[in-house]
């Protein structure tokens, strides 16, 4: 870890009152954040985290209450918020208060309506990222055509990314399958984020409620749970 890094952050820490004792790198951190929430009985599956920050994304796989393997991507929530804004035609890039407003299952409509998202529920649409390609009720305008390509780039991408780390995990390490992803950060307070990654290739549903994974299969979840 970079000292001079590690000073300024040392500094803002203290300049709050605190007085840390242990620092750590931001997946590990997490990591033993997670495993002393869930509890020893739960702690003790199979599992992933994914943390979709404001600037990056950790993912950590669990296997008996042990890291199996970490990862950080430079891919988080500033760049689905510059993305946006450009698609926009906004110069600055938009508050996460904003992003809360967005509906992932149907960014076209983002900007064109300030109601709340309605209540999350799982995408059934075909397709990798399910709800996009649902057929709008209209026209969409030169400018929702390109925040919905926007948002489907990044989500995407962190699709990409999730599955890149479980398949790398796979191949080098020995674990049980992956019951669940828990998913937190800035990430999980973009509106209606939850159920499109429920439904990405890759992350689906099992049929009966169980996990599908073998070496010919993409990793698959059976609930994607939101940690506050």
């Amino acid at each position: 870890i970079d000292g001079l890094v590690m000073e300024q952050y040392y500094g803002v820490v203290k300049g709050a009152g605190i007085d840390p004792t242990v620092a750590d790198v931001s997946s590990l951190a997490l990591a033993e954040g997670l495993l002393e929430k869930l509890g020893e009985e739960r702690a003790a599956e199979s599992f992933a985290s994914v943390h979709v920050g404001w600037s990056h994304t950790d993912i950590v796989i669990f296997d008996e209450g042990e890291i199996v393997a970490t990862r950080s991507v430079k891919h988080g929530v500033r760049n689905l918020a510059r993305e946006l804004a450009t698609a926009m035609g906004n110069s600055e890039p938009l508050a996460l208060e904003e992003l809360a407003k967005l509906d992932m299952l149907r960014p076209d409509r983002f900007g064109h309506h300030s109601v709340e998202p309605p209540a999350e529920t799982h995408a059934d649409a075909d397709g990798d990222l399910p709800g996009f390609d649902a057929v709008p009720s209209t026209t969409p305008s030169p400018q929702q055509d390109a925040v919905r390509n926007a948002a489907r780039a990044w989500l995407r991408k962190l699709v990409t990314n999730i599955q890149r780390t479980y398949e790398f995990a796979s191949r080098e390490y020995k674990f049980r399958p992956s019951q669940r992803i828990y998913l937190s950060g800035e990430g999980a307070l973009v509106g209606r984020c939850r159920p499109v990654l429920n439904g990405a290739h890759g992350m689906a549903l099992a049929p009966d409620g169980g996990v599908v994974l073998s070496e010919q299969n993409p990793p698959r979840v059976t609930r994607l749970t939101r940690v506050d």
